[in-house]
């Protein structure tokens, strides 16, 4: 019969010890926790401990295995990693995270299923404590470890989903496509394609990203709630690649949606194809919402480009208030050095200044751009000409000439030898037209003013009564240009010099020669 002596000594810890051996684990663990229950001190008290506390480990009975553990370790030196491992996974089920972090970090280096174990259920206290960091590093670690096939694709998703949210952009979309290719269909599959929408579209992977969205038949709402940014930046980049169409398509797909971050830039570029495609009233509508949205600038899409769209829609409207109005937003005054969108926007203010007969405003602007030598001066002084032909045809003349010897490799030129011919004309100075118009026909550049060169040059001679000269022109007119409408009426000009002439014949041989129908 058991001595209290007995039980004080070592033959309590051997009897449960055979018992285990023995493979009689409940019959150890009922003897053990009778001894245990005792007063007084085992002689092999943490053995005992150590035992038992494994033995309810086993069982899964965490909450009792946790202080006979617990109590092992505190009283030994050194314990194994299995012992170290138990202990923690006891503080992990209790909830004592901290506790159960410090053990589970000192199994970090292990290479085995234990150690996959470890770093796997550190990576979970890390994220129940809100340390993404820290259980990112640990997730990464399991996700390299097949030790445990469920807990690396686990900790594969984890890693990457980990990596997203810390900003690891790059990391995270390499790692979830391989996820996905790696475990098509899993429970996390969802989840990771809504996080690869997320990410294709963070990286400027619009494109993909689209295409990914549109195989899901029911998006999720994290998707949709991506979904607008991911058509604003594909419409973008089908416009910088010139498929203009398929970029609009996209924008009105942006604004049938709720509003978003993204709704008054779909606006903006709705608005720049608009009048780009000379549909200025929708440039007006869109481009006007865009402003009303008082948005921060972002590329192209800003309000000085914006205000500079709805002046040029407002001056092809001719509705010159409106239209100087937004240029005027755009620049008020310019230098040398102002942007060349600014520059032009002064320059069309004056044009609006000038189209509502405010001449003297207009001047002065044109005077400023030529005495600043900006690159439309020539233009300026074109302009310039106009309204000193408003008083004065022999002061337009001469300012015109001027600009021909200040700016003679200006594109204007062919213009202004055109302008100069028809204000002789207009001052029935005919023959003083004559060089000018010679001007305009000897210029490779002049190109759609040629037809209206030689008509005029047909008028010329004949209001001088130079019938074969104007004939001439006009039949090289006829020749050349034959569709042109300067065609048309050069020959009824024509038919009248011949009848005058008393040359009936030579029109009609003439008709048929450059295939026009006689009436």
């Amino acid at each position: 019969m058991e001595t209290h002596a007995d039980y004080k000594g070592v033959v309590p810890y051997y009897i449960a010890e055979i018992y285990y051996f023995q493979g009689k684990k409940e019959e150890a663990l009922r003897y053990g926790e009778s001894v245990l229950g005792r007063p007084g001190t085992l002689y092999y008290q943490k053995e005992m401990n150590l035992l038992i506390g494994q033995l309810y480990f086993e069982k899964k009975n965490y909450q009792k295995a946790l202080p006979l553990l617990e109590a092992y370790v505190n009283s030994s030196d050194k314990v194994s990693k299995e012992i170290l491992y138990e202990l923690s996974y006891c503080y992990y089920d209790a909830n004592r995270l901290d506790k159960a972090i410090a053990g589970f970090k000192q199994l970090s280096t292990e290479k085995d299923s234990m150690g996959q174990n470890s770093m796997y259920l550190l990576g979970d206290c890390y994220l129940r404590t809100n340390q993404k960091a820290n259980a990112r590093n640990a997730f990464q670690y399991s996700a390299y470890n097949n030790s445990n096939k469920l807990q690396q694709q686990i900790s594969r998703f984890n890693y990457a989903k980990l990596s997203y949210e810390l900003g690891y952009q790059d990391i995270a979309l390499d790692e979830m496509k391989k996820y996905l290719n790696d475990y098509p269909n899993s429970e996390y599959d969802t989840e990771a394609k809504e996080i690869l929408v997320s990410l294709l579209a963070n990286t400027n992977n619009f494109a993909d990203a689209l295409q990914l969205y549109e195989s899901f038949d029911k998006p999720t709402a994290a998707m949709q709630k991506v979904y607008p940014r991911i058509l604003y930046g594909r419409a973008v980049e089908l416009v910088n690649d010139q498929q203009i169409k398929r970029a609009d398509d996209l924008f009105t797909k942006v604004l049938a949606l709720p509003a978003s971050t993204v709704t008054p830039y779909a606006n903006f570029w709705k608005g720049e194809i608009a009048y780009r495609n000379a549909a200025y009233d929708n440039a007006i509508k869109y481009l006007s919402f865009y402003l009303q949205a008082n948005v921060p600038a972002q590329g192209e899409a800003n309000k000085n480009t914006a205000n500079y769209d709805l002046g040029y829609s407002w001056l092809q409207k001719e509705n010159y208030p409106k239209a100087l109005g937004y240029f005027e937003q755009v620049a008020k005054t310019v230098t040398v050095t102002s942007p060349p969108m600014e520059q032009d926007a002064y320059v069309r203010s004056a044009d609006c200044y000038f189209m509502n007969s405010d001449f003297t405003k207009a001047n002065s602007m044109y005077d400023h751009v030529i005495n600043n030598a900006m690159p439309q001066s020539d233009y300026a002084m074109f302009q310039k000409s106009l309204i000193a032909g408003v008083k004065s045809s022999s002061n337009k003349i001469s300012t015109l000439n001027t600009l021909l010897k200040q700016y003679p490799n200006s594109n204007l030129v062919p213009d202004v030898n055109m302008e100069i011919a028809l204000t002789y004309i207009a001052d029935e100075k005919f023959l003083s037209a004559v060089p000018y118009l010679n001007n305009v026909l000897n210029d490779p550049a002049a190109g759609g003013l040629k037809p209206l060169a030689y008509l005029k040059l047909g008028l010329v001679y004949y209001n001088t009564d130079k019938y074969d000269e104007a004939l001439a022109n006009y039949q090289a007119l006829v020749q050349k240009y034959p569709q042109s409408p300067e065609a048309d009426d050069a020959t009824g000009i024509m038919k009248n010099i011949y009848v005058e002439t008393g040359r009936p014949d030579e029109y009609i041989e003439m008709m048929r020669r450059s295939g026009k129908i006689f009436l």
